[in-house]
């Protein structure tokens, strides 16, 4: 897939200024700059923005390796940005207490660990 958007950064967290419509496991994002200035729950935006759900990788669980996967920053607008959009499917809620600057970077971990969790469990 070719690289199209203008914004880059694949992974990023902020709170929940608005929800889409039928959005229901989350609630109320804006990117990390200053915490006071978000008015909803933290939640991180990983690098893969979304997958087709369709393919053998994404049906065993191994979204990761999903050939049509969206990249947030490569895809679709990424997360050097005052605000940025995520799937609802696809953002990580993060703990409240919890430093943006720690959890940012580990977003791109635990999208990578679940695929080693399901290969693990499928004796891959």
């Amino acid at each position: 897939m070719t690289m199209t958007c203008p914004v880059g950064g694949h992974e990023g967290v902020g709170r929940i200024v608005k929800l889409g419509p039928g959005v229901d496991n989350l609630k109320l994002y804006r990117i990390y700059h200053d915490q006071s200035n978000g008015s909803g729950q933290m939640v991180g935006i990983k690098a893969v923005w979304k997958v087709c759900g369709k393919c053998d990788e994404c049906k065993a669980g191994e979204d990761a390796l999903c050939s049509d996967a969206l990249s947030s920053g490569a895809h679709k607008n990424g997360t050097f940005q005052e605000y940025a959009i995520g799937p609802a499917s696809y953002v990580t809620p993060v703990p409240e207490g919890v430093d943006p600057l720690i959890a940012a970077p580990l977003m791109v971990l635990s999208f990578r660990n679940k695929t080693d969790v399901v290969r693990w469990r499928n004796g891959v």
